[in-house]
């Protein structure tokens, strides 16, 4: 048996006829050091499914960019920043959609605003629908008020 045959790592000769050892890598370089795989996930997606009771500060879908668009009654958190003469409002890349308003979800699309656009909202019915037709009656609106049933006032006969 040859003695190159028994050699662990391969030998290569130079221009000149001398044997250089070359020794091969154990471990991946820079990027992926030691076999690091993929961080853990970022738990992103829907928080709350459709017809779902919430109420105001519910997170309703978590994303990064906008695959969904805040429709009725919901909103996304945008970060105010101050500088010393003016005041901008930035998304940054957190695209988290919140309830602003008790009620139940709904997933829709909105032909009269965009066709390929899909929306979340809320509605304060359990049996409403959206998109609200606007040809439709008058909405009902919430003004941060609750309904509640009055009870009737003693009646006293005056005579």
């Amino acid at each position: 048996m040859p003695l190159a045959a028994l050699r662990i790592s391969l030998s290569t000769t130079s221009r000149y006829g001398v044997y250089i050892q070359r020794r091969n890598a154990s471990h991946n370089s820079q990027g992926r050091a030691n076999k690091a795989h993929q961080g853990p996930g970022k738990r992103l997606g829907s928080r709350k499914t459709g017809g779902e009771y919430v109420v105001p500060g519910n997170i309703l879908y978590k994303q990064r960019g906008t695959l969904w668009f805040p429709g009725e009654n919901t909103h996304r958190y945008v970060e105010k920043l101050t500088c010393s003469n003016r005041t901008d409002e930035e998304q940054g890349r957190d695209h988290t959609i919140h309830a602003s308003q008790p009620g139940y979800v709904r997933y829709y699309r909105d032909p009269m605003k965009d066709k390929r656009r899909k929306y979340i909202g809320v509605v304060l019915d359990k049996d409403d629908q959206l998109p609200h037709s606007p040809y439709e009656a008058p909405r009902r609106r919430n003004l941060g008020m609750l309904a509640y049933e009055m009870k009737e006032a003693p009646r006293t006969n005056v005579t």
